[in-house]
């Protein structure tokens, strides 16, 4: 048996703010936060006194020291050999190579040839290559760009003397 007295509490929970539908304009958004603009100073990108560590015309190449080629050997694979916190999950053998080989080639037929999706204006002067690996993608890149300089890094120097 229902009591009239549920009625008047059923009628002034319907009347609560939390069960009513919101009123008005929502809250306004907060501000985006302003952003300074930074001015470059064209008179600072060739400045003599500035060491970059890039001279013009100039090429180098470093060696690297026998422990740095030691590799480690896992189930008859070759892993960089970590010497510190550094951890990469890939084998740097041959057979790693072509499969990455393999793959740029992949990349560039869906990519229709494209080595980089990135807007580049103009021609590119530096252009740093992460992870390099075979270096297939910074060979390309260079052939494609002949006037960049185009520097690969990678933990495993993979590449012959």
């Amino acid at each position: 048996m229902a009591s009239s007295a549920e009625a008047p509490a059923t009628a002034a929970a319907a009347d609560s703010p939390a069960a009513s539908p919101p009123t008005g304009s929502p809250p306004p958004a907060p501000a985006p936060a302003q952003v300074a603009n930074i001015q470059v100073d064209a008179a600072h990108e060739h400045d003599d006194q500035t060491d970059d560590g890039f001279e013009d015309g100039l090429s180098s190449t470093a060696s690297v020291t026998d422990s740095v080629l030691e590799y480690r050997k896992i189930h008859g694979r070759t892993f960089h050999n970590f010497k510190s916190d550094t951890e990469y999950w890939g084998p740097n053998d041959d057979k790693q190579n072509e499969h990455l080989d393999i793959n740029h080639e992949m990349l560039l037929m869906a990519m229709d040839n494209r080595l980089h999706v990135a807007p580049i204006s103009g021609t590119p002067q530096r252009v740093l290559d992460v992870g390099t690996g075979t270096g297939i993608w910074a060979i390309d890149f260079a052939d494609q760009y002949p006037s960049a300089e185009v520097i690969g890094t990678d933990l495993s120097p993979i590449q012959p003397a």
